[in-house]
């Protein structure tokens, strides 16, 4: 999601339209998957996700992206955003207005949230494996959550299912013991009790083909899906949490309640 900060990052200093990611300048980070790109003839890792609006050279300003010339406009780490934060509201209309998710991407997104999902779900993320296992502030436990989630359900008895998206497959099980709600989940790579991605580098070794292309759709796609839930428990401090709120084009939160630790 670092790239993503920093588009919005740079769509907030410009405030204009006609922008576009310039095709030679994304940096390549961890999630670089240079066999994917090479076979599929792309420009850059932006390319795998989004696509630009504006093609032409002569219609559009470019967005050089660049961690040393980053800026954190979303005051990630500070209090948290909500869907009716003034800076996500208007980052979120240059966002769209500048670039698209790709459709592949939306099709699996819609598919998914028309099977299972309705207007009454609640979505949750929970940052787990490296993020907890760092002792990081801010970080909720599960008993923590568990609570918060009773208190959102009884407060809000129209809810009718649960979506998590999470990096730890251990919440899952804990969730489906825990709640008789339907808990609807993607089929995602994620730590487990075995492998729990200790550090932020763990979760990129796998010898599935494109598994760093993958890892970096799946979080996408499960932050899509919680864009289309009415009701959204954040994570105090995740950079996934802060773009479910940028990426909600169509104005579907409707309640965003913040993970207490």
């Amino acid at each position: 999601m670092g790239n993503i900060f920093i588009v919005c990052s740079a769509l907030y200093k410009l405030q204009g339209d006609k922008i576009c990611v310039n095709g030679n300048a994304v940096p390549k980070t961890t999630f670089y998957d240079k066999e994917y790109v090479n076979d599929n003839n792309i420009n850059n890792a932006w390319e795998c996700y989004f696509e630009n609006k504006w093609e032409s050279q002569e219609e559009h300003d470019d967005i050089i992206l660049s961690p040393d010339s980053q800026t954190w406009i979303l005051n990630y780490g500070g209090t948290p955003n909500t869907h009716m934060s003034p800076p996500i509201l208007l980052i979120k209309k240059l966002f769209f207005n500048n670039f698209s998710v790709k459709e592949t991407i939306m099709n699996e997104v819609n598919n998914f949230v028309n099977k299972n999902l309705t207007s009454n779900t609640l979505g949750i993320h929970w940052r787990g494996s490296d993020m907890a296992n760092a002792g990081r502030e801010r970080v909720n436990t599960y008993v923590n959550l568990k609570n918060q989630i009773s208190q959102i359900l009884n407060a809000n008895p129209n809810i009718d299912s649960i979506f998590i998206a999470s990096d730890d497959q251990t919440i899952i099980a804990s969730l489906e013991k825990d709640f008789e709600k339907p808990i609807y989940y993607t089929d995602c790579y994620r730590s487990t009790q075995h492998n729990k991605h200790l550090t932020p580098f763990d979760r990129y070794h796998n010898d599935r083909k494109y598994h760093i292309f993958k890892v970096s759709k799946e979080v996408l796609v499960d932050t899509l899906i919680l864009t289309k839930c009415a009701y959204f428990l954040r994570s105090y401090t995740s950079s996934v949490s802060e773009c479910v709120l940028l990426l909600d084009e169509e104005n579907n939160i409707k309640h965003t309640f913040i993970q207490e630790s």
